[in-house]
């Protein structure tokens, strides 16, 4: 039965690598300037994360909770992946799929409870973004930073895996499904979520990942504005106000 699943060593996204634009304001090109390296990038992977939990903690019909998945699990997957994952030093690149499986004749979680359990994870995930990124604005060692990044890694790849199984509760609940079967579903739609963090770059032009959210011009938001059904628009505008306010 599947529980573990394992980032590739060699990723291949399609795309350019997301690069934050200039900032014009005179104040922030200050603030930027007296930043150590890294340290924009990693706060706006923390905002991308809040953004991406409040986005996900206010959808509700299908066809933008299907939408927001599939793009936030595979830009969670590219996260993580950089995290921990590109030329890290640990041997295995594992990350927990999300168990749909229970002891006999109880009751398997349905989509509201993995949905509980997904808004749980982002909340813990947007703490340590936040303790991270203070940590990289401090200018410590790689050394010090190396355990917390592959810690967050982690944690966000969990999320992205979390984030793009959650409407398959409703599919397996009242004991539909041995074990197995359910499991091997988890796994092949977090294969499918692989697939597409390496694949949506094609049509972004860039790498999608947490820390576009964070900037409404990025190739990422751009898409979702344009794509997005009206739920899965109204949530992202909302987030990203409330982010800035």
């Amino acid at each position: 039965m599947y529980k573990d699943f394992d980032l590739p060593t060699n990723h291949q996204a399609k795309g350019e690598p997301y690069v934050p634009p200039k900032a014009r304001d005179s104040y922030e090109i200050e603030r930027r300037h007296n930043l150590p390296a890294g340290t924009l990038l990693a706060e706006q992977q923390r905002d991308g994360v809040a953004i991406s939990a409040d986005i996900l903690s206010v959808i509700e019909d299908p066809r933008s909770l299907a939408f927001a998945s599939r793009l936030l699990g595979a830009s969670a997957l590219n996260s993580s992946w950089y995290l921990f994952a590109d030329g890290a030093s640990v041997m295995r690149r594992r990350l927990k799929l999300p168990l749909l499986t229970v002891p006999e004749d109880d009751i398997r979680p349905d989509t509201l409870e993995l949905a509980q359990v997904r808004d749980e994870r982002l909340r813990q995930v947007r703490d340590h973004a936040n303790t991270y990124a203070q940590m990289v604005s401090f200018a410590l060692s790689e050394l010090a930073l190396e355990d917390r990044r592959t810690v967050l890694g982690r944690q966000v790849g969990n999320s992205a895996l979390a984030i793009a199984t959650v409407d398959l509760g409703d599919l397996f609940t009242f004991g539909y499904g041995d074990d197995f079967r359910v499991q091997d579903t988890v796994r092949r739609r977090s294969l499918r979520t692989l697939r597409d963090s390496r694949e949506l770059g094609t049509e972004l032009h860039t790498v999608p990942s947490l820390a576009q959210l964070a900037n409404p011009d990025s190739d990422l938001s751009v898409f979702w504005r344009r794509n997005a059904p009206d739920g899965a628009l109204d949530a992202y505008e909302s987030a990203y106000e409330q982010l800035a306010a």
